[in-house]
Parts: C-alpha cells; structure tokens; sequence
C-alpha cells in the first residue's frame, strides 16, 4: 500500500488501517532486544495474532514489538504492534528446504502512522559526470 492510498498529511491510523496494513505486508521486523527481519505468514485480526516465520531469528522474550511500514518521495506509513510471544514451532517444507521456524504472537496494542515528506528536506540533484 502507498502513502497516496492513505493521503499525504501527518495522521495517525486507526486500528482497521493497521490490520489492513499488516494482511499486505509479508517482511516485517521484530525488536526484542535487537533487530530482527521476519516474515509475516499470517493475520487473524479477530484472534489478534500474527503468525511469523522467524528464519534464523531467536526469541527468547515474552514481549516484543513488530513493526512494518514504507517510505518514499511522497511520504510514508509506519505500524507498531505491541506483541507476547508464543513457542516457537517447526513446519515441515516440501523437498530439502529446511524447515520454517514460526511463532504465533498475540497483540496486545496496535497504532500507525502516516506520514508527510519533510517540508525542510531538499529535493536531490541527480549525479553528474565530469
């Protein structure tokens, strides 16, 4: 989804723009004492839960937030959810894949933003060869 899907002054989302959000976007990032890239797999906004595929990632918080959003030219959007984490299962993967480490995260508060470009930011010039 785009900043120009959302509209282009500085506004907070509302809950249902959030979950909107997060059904859309399959990379995301975990903060739990560091920064980890995850992988949304799915979302149950009536359950509250998002389900993630970890990677390489270990968790051993009870807490964490996941954020997502994007950025451009024309501005931005940014989700936070605050999350408690659940045991990390295996999913078996078809073939020789190894196998998809996942955790079910409970939501526990969810808030956007969107926001504007930066009034004070200088358009860039493009680079010129000498």
């Amino acid at each position: 989804m785009t900043t120009a899907t959302l509209g282009s002054v500085d506004r907070s989302l509302d809950p249902g723009e959030c979950w909107a959000l997060l059904a859309r976007t399959a990379s995301a990032r975990l903060v739990h004492g560091r920064v980890s890239a995850v992988t949304v797999v799915t979302v149950d906004r009536r359950r509250a839960r998002i389900t993630v595929d970890l990677g390489g990632t270990v968790c051993g918080r009870e807490a964490a937030l996941l954020e997502i959003g994007d950025q451009g030219p024309g501005g931005g959007w940014n989700v936070i959810v605050v999350v408690g984490t659940g045991p990390v299962t295996t999913v078996p993967r078809p073939g020789f894949d190894p196998a998809s480490r996942r955790m079910v995260l409970e939501v526990t508060e969810i808030s956007g933003i969107v926001f504007a470009p930066d009034s004070r930011q200088r358009p860039t010039r493009p680079a010129v060869a000498a």
